[in-house]
């Protein structure tokens, strides 16, 4: 558990430790993600597969999707199906409850994970442009599949997302990230 550092490099500096420790996975399980099945860490284990994923869906305004995403563009993405059944190939999924050999990690080049939505570009010295700009899971998944790693989720092993809900003057429910 890392604190006081933002999400990234939080990440990144726990597979630094997982490195340094000779773990063979790095299990993240972030703390707005609860896993409903207890064996959750063992039946990702068994699928056996470089990068694995529980389901939860994402926490956004509008339709409810999971946070696994198919690239159908570049720079877009359109998230799976939530009627999807089994282990699914994906392209990206968030980090929320995702299991990564640390292999993996031994051969993708450091910063795995990397933030660039509202950050200033180091190359160019201004904030990152729109279609450049995605979250460190996406940034690591990119990462991952470009060096030929395939990413999947287990539509089966479900978590529950926590967030909290307004419901604005006209009736809608407004989501309030936690």
């Amino acid at each position: 558990m890392s604190k006081n550092l933002p999400l990234d490099l939080c990440r990144d500096v726990m597979v630094t430790e997982a490195i340094k420790a000779g773990m063979d996975y790095i299990f993240f399980l972030d703390s707005d993600t609860h896993p409903l099945d207890r064996d959750m860490i063992l039946k990702l284990v068994a699928m056996d597969v470089d990068i694995a994923s529980g389901l939860y869906f994402a926490k956004k305004e509008g339709p409810k999707y999971p946070a696994a995403w198919q690239k159908i563009g570049e720079g877009r993405w359109s998230p799976i199906k939530a009627d999807n059944k089994g282990i699914v190939s994906v392209d990206a999924v968030g980090m929320g409850c995702c299991l990564i050999k640390i292999e993996v990690f031994k051969k993708l080049a450091p910063p795995w994970y990397y933030w660039t939505h509202s950050r200033i570009n180091p190359k160019t010295g201004v904030f990152f442009e729109e279609k450049e700009a995605m979250s460190e899971d996406f940034h690591f998944c990119n990462k991952a599949r470009a060096a030929g790693y395939e990413i999947f989720v287990n539509m089966d092993l479900k978590c529950k997302h926590e967030g909290s809900f307004y419901v604005d003057c006209e009736g809608k429910l407004e989501l309030v990230e936690v």
